[in-house]
């Protein structure tokens, strides 16, 4: 985690990773919401009041209704491809609009989507993964107002995924169920949330008391375990919790939100070297294959 608010950029690799997810998690949103979109979000919505200010106030009509729908998507998927904080500004107002026209429809991992859409409009998003990202790293001034600005939304954003994790955590270990270790099965029979039929696998005592203990483990640690160097792996595992939850009952936007944040709590050099290792050992491995599929058959001793 950063250290210091001023000196060079940080966390630019995650900043600009966070955008690609959380622009995938809004963007997941907007689709999955497409084919009712005017049922929940229209100007004649089963839902008549707002919850505060929106864009979709101005929608009087079922064409207005489209403008605004549709720009939010424009929004989302240019702050995806592109960054930087015009588009960071522009996503977050209309994910907020449509999170204020009704706020029903989220899944409840889009709470932090939202804070970190407002805040990485102080960040530098477009460092990397974006078109002329390497141009605009080598024009990056340390102790700059964009310094300052990126660096302290880095903090703030760390800040916010750390007590995400504490409070759920703190709330899981309060629970008796998560206490009993019978959580994760209890879960499993929400029919509402069923997007993989995985009860069988949790019938075994020996099986799902571990993994919900685990799931307790690695929450109420993460605030220590990104000071130590069991980060990387301590944040991999988060992923992958995300990854079953993502699978099994069907949050997509939740793991892209959460995934967000994770890759906020890594250094560049950490996600740098993470980024280079996996290739280069699918590389070897084809390699390999290769040399064994094409090397000549070795020749008969002659007698």
């Amino acid at each position: 985690m950063i250290r210091r608010v001023s000196g060079p950029h940080v966390h630019l690799v995650g900043a600009a990773i966070a955008r690609v997810l959380l622009g995938v998690g809004a963007l997941h949103f907007y689709l999955s919401n497409y084919s009712h979109r005017a049922f929940v979000l229209g100007p004649h919505s089963y839902l008549t009041h707002t919850r505060g200010p929106t864009l979709y106030s101005l929608a009087h009509s079922p064409a207005s209704f489209e403008v605004v729908f549709h720009l939010g998507i424009v929004a989302a998927a240019a702050f995806t491809l592109f960054g930087g904080r015009p588009l960071a500004a522009a996503h977050a107002v209309m994910f907020w609009s449509a999170y204020a026209r009704n706020p029903d429809i989220f899944d409840g991992g889009d709470t932090f989507g939202r804070i970190a859409a407002i805040i990485l409009i102080a960040a530098i998003t477009n460092a990397y993964f974006a078109p002329g990202a390497k141009r605009r790293r080598d024009h990056l001034k340390p102790d700059s107002w964009s310094s300052f600005a990126h660096n302290g939304a880095v903090v703030l954003l760390g800040f916010q995924i750390v007590v995400v994790y504490l409070s759920a955590g703190l709330q899981k270990a309060t629970g008796s169920p998560w206490i009993a270790g019978s959580a994760l099965y209890q879960i499993s029979q929400l029919r509402d949330y069923a997007f993989v039929h995985w009860t069988p696998l949790l019938t075994n005592r020996a099986v799902v008391v571990p993994l919900t203990n685990a799931i307790v483990v690695l929450e109420v640690g993460f605030p220590i375990a990104i000071w130590t160097r069991a980060r990387v792996p301590w944040i991999a595992a988060c992923a992958l919790m995300h990854a079953g939850i993502a699978v099994t009952m069907g949050l997509v936007g939740f793991a892209f939100n959460m995934w967000a944040g994770l890759a906020i709590c890594l250094t560049d050099e950490e996600l740098i070297r993470a980024g280079t290792r996996l290739p280069s050992r699918f590389r070897s491995r084809a390699v390999q294959r290769r040399q064994r599929t094409r090397a000549p058959a070795t020749p008969a001793p002659l007698r």
